[in-house]
C-alpha cells in the first residue's frame, strides 16, 4: 500500500481533536471571540454586518454546546472501561 493511500488515525480536524484529547481544554480564546461577535452584532454600521456577526454567534454557541455533548461522551466512554 502507497503512503498516499495509507488511512490516517484522524478523521481529519487535527484541532479539534487535540482540544478533545486534553483533560481540560482551554475554549477562552474562543468564547472571547463569541463575545466581540456579540457586541458587533449590535453595534455594527451596516445591517448585513450585524446579521453576519450574529450568525456568527449562532455558530460559536452550537460548536460550544457540541463540544460540551462530545465531552460529556468522551467522559462516559472513559468510566466504562
Amino acid at each position: 500500500m502507497k503512503d498516499k493511500e495509507k488511512k490516517s488515525d484522524s478523521i481529519g480536524y487535527p484541532t479539534l481533536e487535540a482540544l478533545i484529547e486534553q483533560p481540560k481544554p482551554d475554549l477562552s480564546g474562543m468564547k472571547a471571540h463569541q463575545k466581540t461577535l456579540e457586541s458587533l452584532s449590535k453595534t455594527a454600521k451596516t445591517a448585513k454586518e450585524k446579521a453576519s456577526a450574529k450568525q456568527a454567534v449562532v455558530a460559536y454557541t452550537r460548536f460550544f454546546e457540541l463540544f460540551e455533548k462530545i465531552m460529556e461522551v468522551k467522559a462516559q466512554l472513559i468510566n466504562k472501561k
